[in-house]
């Protein structure tokens, strides 16, 4: 049985003792998070975020991806979990050590995790760097290598403390892998190979015979040496390293990752367009085998076993895939967790629970394509597939449970009259791509086209006969909405916006204002007078007139629009490429993003049959669902939501939020760091408003004065890491700002107990509501900060605290060394993020200074780290 688990880090004191430990505490607790919020997903289920890497052991396998997906097996892949490592950052590569139950995933922004306990708990380690890291090895859960975006990190104590390797060579290195603890081989940019024999020490340029960037390095000690990238190119060593030869070569194709099985033995390469070559030759042929799919694949390994005669092949890739080859030669790679994966054009339900999903794509590299309808009769908890069909379908429309039809590729329409559970095929007057259908009854519907210089065809009885309607354009039109037999509207290229107040027997082009010649993809009406249409490069546009005339709204995102839905005259959404999922709250005047959990896949279609219960669907099959209107925080914020609390002329409204950490004990722990949100005050006038926050004797005003007295704070996050004051910004308030006092006043105290928000409104005139509010605190432990490592000895440095401390300017940090070695002299802020690095060079032993100016950073506590050799000591230190 399939199975979501919540791992939340154990952190083991022990394992800290050498180093300073900048933990980030996220804990899930019942007033602050729930796993149900926010956009959860559907299908593919148990998720369709792009898998970067895969690594097995045995039946165990681990695989990581986008967003911060961290999959598990011990049924290889028959069966799985999601693990929660509560991030949203891309993870690049996995690695797990069998023999000791150590592993380490790495990620984008210098992410790093690490389990001791073969991945039953994870802890996130401190690389020193923000730089994306794409690749991590190693021996047995020992000699740890990760390389990245140029960066190459050596782990000390497994990753208690993180080493920049320099190798005088600059490049975004790929992959990195390994013979032993000492020779090291990195693949990177333009060809690039390069190897190190002292572990680091010294380094090699290998020359290779390509020119493409090579995304994976594979080193079988005692045998071949291979390297994998762009055009599909192969090249590989069988001199360990010292001469390379080209194996393969392919243009328009990318391999992107390649694996050897033992001594000259089989070795697989995969990459875009579900490419999977095989070799079994050592590489003196490869040939390109059957794949189960057209996506691109990103990573392949053979599962490493204690008895090696075991033959089996994962590979995976985009939209969650999961592929395996068992031991004989002649078998096939098959698709482990199969599921629509075409993309979704478009969602349409006719209540909480019963609703439809209909698209297409290609099947096969040949072009073959094939179109879909998925039904759902529980709010998409579950998906069945009704119909599939030669022809891809762009768009669905039922105006109940019974009836509906859909549109799509070469004409096509199909109808239903018992709920989908059959179709047949209505005679189109049109061929082409038919993009969009609205009914409004049984009898009334329109369907428009943009193939055929904007045809329009228009129906009364239930689509037995179509009639052709004549529009003032010959833009493609790409959507058209009704909100009764007469009021309609389309929208499509150049600009167009179509309106009619008879059934479309007339249509009257809207005059327009606006900053550019605007492809509009989707048009939504509330009412007679309210309606919106979005499209490409964010143009959200809205009318209060019934089409009459129109306001461009300037969102502040630049993602293309595809569609957009409203509930009522104040609440839409639209959604868009990149994921992108906007809300609104305010009819359409002001717009912020919601969490969607998705990297890069473009989603095609948003509908809402409440203010609750949402769906969106798009590539790869994508479709993710929300019970709370798409509402999400991230992990480890504490949230008072839903209160409505009154906020009267010259009287103060507070609530009081309680911190608890029922799962980890707190003590010891202090704040580092704050961040409020003000999910949403709805008042006329924000400029009435003064609003504090309490915490433990201390008060600081978070909100003052602001210069603009519009009204509202919508998904507002006052944060000292913001770039704008709050008293700066322009109502309605929304985004991150900086609070009108910092937040470090809190810095050192308990996180636990009670917060208290409170809110003044200073003038008459104007009144409102607290609706939800809340914390995400940022905490430290910090163990054992002087104690070198990897000796358990004397240590032969010493860092002095630096003067003056505090400071708000320019401080002096001494050091003495008593040995002669590379070292490195950098600064860390409470999250673990390097600041900069004061000294990379090496230096014979001796007292030395530097002068560190910290008058343009926030204020609050900061790390420096000294690292002479293999010795390391840090000091912290407080800029005012």
């Amino acid at each position: 049985m399939r199975k979501i688990r919540l791992s939340i880090y154990v952190f083991k004191q022990k394992a800290m003792k050498n180093l300073i430990c900048i933990l980030l505490m996220f804990v899930i607790v019942s007033t602050s998070f729930s796993q149900k919020a926010g956009w959860q997903w559907q299908n593919p289920y148990l998720l369709g975020n792009d898998l970067n890497s895969i690594f097995m052991t045995g039946p165990q396998g681990w695989a990581v991806g986008d967003e911060g997906t961290l999959l598990h097996t011990e049924t290889e892949w028959y069966d799985y979990e999601v693990v929660d490592l509560g991030t949203t950052e891309n993870l690049n590569c996995v690695y797990m050590s069998a023999v000791s139950g150590r592993g380490w995933i790495v990620g984008n922004n210098g992410a790093i995790y690490f389990t001791n306990d073969y991945g039953e708990t994870w802890l996130k380690q401190n690389s020193g760097t923000h730089q994306d890291l794409y690749s991590v090895t190693g021996i047995d859960g020992e000699c740890i290598w990760v390389c990245g975006d140029n960066v190459i990190l050596h782990a000390f104590h497994y990753g208690e403390t993180w080493e920049w390797i320099n190798s005088t060579y600059h490049s975004r290195f790929f992959a990195v892998d390994q013979k032993d603890c000492q020779e090291i081989w990195i693949s990177g940019e333009a060809g690039l190979v390069i190897s190190t024999k002292d572990a680091g020490i010294s380094w090699q340029l290998h020359p290779t015979p390509v020119t493409y960037n090579l995304y994976s390095i594979d080193v079988v000690p005692y045998g071949d040496y291979r390297a994998c990238g762009h055009q599909a190119v192969i090249t590989s060593s069988s001199d360990a390293g010292d001469t390379w030869i080209k194996e393969n070569e392919t243009t328009f194709l990318d391999l992107y990752d390649v694996d050897t099985k033992g001594i000259v033995g089989p070795a697989y390469a995969v990459g875009s367009k579900g490419t999977i070559l095989e070799t079994l030759n050592g590489g003196s042929t490869w040939a390109q085998i059957e794949s189960p799919t057209i996506n691109t694949l990103n990573d392949v390994c053979f599962r490493k076993a204690i008895y090696p005669l075991v033959n089996q092949v994962f590979a995976v890739g985009w939209y969650g895939l999961i592929l395996k080859k068992e031991e004989p030669e002649e078998a096939e790679f098959e698709i482990m967790n199969e599921r629509p994966l075409h993309i979704m054009q478009s969602v349409d339900f006719i209540s909480a629970d019963t609703g439809w999903a209909v698209g297409g794509d290609k099947v096969t590299l040949s072009g073959t394509k094939e179109g879909i309808i998925l039904h759902t009769a529980d709010g998409g908890i579950t998906w069945e597939k009704q119909l599939t069909i030669p022809d891809i379908l762009n768009c669905v429309d039922f105006i109940n449970k019974t009836e509906g039809w859909a549109v799509g590729a070469n004409g096509i329409i199909k109808h239903t009259t018992n709920g989908g559970y059959s179709w047949k095929t209505q005679t189109s007057p049109l061929y082409g791509q038919l993009n969009a259908v609205c009914f409004i009854d049984e009898n009334n519907g329109w369907i428009v086209s943009r193939d055929n210089w904007g045809e329009i065809v228009h129906t009364t009885d239930g689509g037995s006969t179509w009639i052709r309607q004549t529009p003032p354009t010959h833009n493609a039109l790409v959507d058209v909405f009704f909100i009764n037999a007469d009021k309609g509207w389309i929208v499509g290229m150049d600009s167009t916006i179509l309106r009619t107040t008879d059934g479309g027997q007339t249509w009257l082009r809207c005059d327009l204002v606006v900053s550019n010649n605007h492809f509009f993809r989707s048009v939504y009406f509330i009412d007679e007078l309210h309606g919106w249409t979005v499209g490409v490069y964010g143009i959200i546009m809205l009318t209060n007139d019934g089409g009459i005339t129109w306001q461009e709204i300037n969102s502040g995102f630049s993602e293309s629009l595809f569609s957009v839905c409203f509930v009522d005259p104040d609440n839409g959404w639209a959604t868009g490429s990149d994921g992108t999922i906007l809300r609104s709250i305010d009819g359409g005047y002001t717009w912020f993003k919601q969490y969607s959990g998705i990297f890069r896949n473009t989603m095609a279609s948003i509908h809402f049959a409440n203010l609750n219960d949402g769906w969106v669907c798009g590539e790869g099959g994508n479709i993710k669902g929300t019970k709370n209107g798409g509402f999400w925080n991230e992990p480890g914020t504490f949230l008072r939501n839903k209160l409505d609390r009154p906020i009267n002329d010259l009287t103060e409204t507070s609530d009081i939020l309680t911190v608890d950490f029922p799962d980890i004990k707190s003590s010891g722990y202090l704040l580092v760091g704050l961040e409020v949100m003000i999910d949403s005050i709805m008042h006329t006038r924000a400029g009435d408003l003064e609003i504090s926050l309490s915490h433990s004797g201390i008060t600081e005003t978070l909100v003052s004065t602001v210069s603009d007295p519009g009204a509202n704070f919508l998904w507002t996050k006052l944060t000292d890491e913001a770039s704008k004051m709050i008293t700066d910004g322009v109502a309605p308030f929304s985004g991150n700002h900086k609070p009108f006092h910092p937040l470090t006043a809190f810095n050192g105290m308990d996180p636990g107990g009670e917060w208290i928000l409170k809110i003044y409104d200073g003038k008459t005139g104007h009144t409102g509501a607290l609706n939800a509010w809340g914390i995400k605190p940022l905490f430290e432990k910090i163990v054992a900060i002087n104690k070198p490592i990897p000796y358990e000895g004397k240590s032969k440095i010493q860092l002095l605290q630096n003067i003056p401390n505090p400071f708000s300017g320019i401080t002096k940090i001494n050091w003495i060394s008593e040995i002669s070695g590379f070292t490195t002299l950098k600064v860390f802020n409470v999250h673990g993020q390097l600041i900069t690095t004061l000294k990379n060079a090496y230096m014979t032993k001796g007292e030395y200074f530097v002068d560190f100016d910290g008058s343009q950073l926030n204020a609050g506590v900061y790390y420096f780290q000294l690292r002479v050799g293999d010795y390391l000591i840090s000091k912290k230190c407080v800029i005012l």
